[in-house]
């Protein structure tokens, strides 16, 4: 089996423009974003729509998907996962879900198509989303798929009064 070691791109490489062609993605809105901890709470690693929610129930705004990519240059991998990020008052996108790779900077692409929608498996918070999109050598190596994403551990939900989830 193959190991990648997926980093984000600093710059719009044909890698890049090839998965956002995949994505049906605008390449002019290519955004570098650095994580910007929150001072109301404390956000968790992989749980960016419930963190999104959460900063905009704190200081408003509005909340912003996308995809994040990561690429393996070393092995012509690139990989898109679907990513949510915080928009403030100013309409500025501010990432405030950490890394769990401490990168320092992450690419990220708007897509106005595509959200996430909440739902729930056998009585767990879900929310339907969509799977990291995966390319070798160029080529996808599966069709893009919604995805039920439930949350077994709902105190983040609890602590946070998302009441509505």
């Amino acid at each position: 089996m193959m190991r990648f070691n997926p980093k984000s791109p600093k710059k719009v490489n044909g890698s890049v423009k090839n998965i956002i062609r995949h994505l049906d993605l605008n390449e002019n809105e290519v955004v570098l974003l650095k994580y910007f901890r929150p001072s109301e709470f404390s956000p968790e690693i992989h749980n960016c729509f419930f963190n999104t929610w959460v900063k905009m129930k704190c200081a408003g705004g509005d909340m912003q998907h996308g995809w994040m990519i990561s690429q393996d240059s070393t092995k012509e991998f690139i990989e898109a996962q679907f990513h949510a990020v915080w928009i403030n008052s100013e309409g500025a996108f501010i990432d405030v879900t950490p890394r769990p790779d401490n990168e320092k900077r992450v690419m990220f692409v708007p897509d106005h198509n595509r959200k996430i929608e909440l739902s729930q498996s056998n009585g767990q918070p879900a929310i339907l989303s969509y799977d990291n999109f995966r390319m070798l050598n160029g080529q996808a190596l599966a069709k893009l798929e919604r995805i039920r994403v439930v949350m077994h551990d709902t105190n983040f939900i609890k602590e946070h009064a998302l009441s509505w989830l």
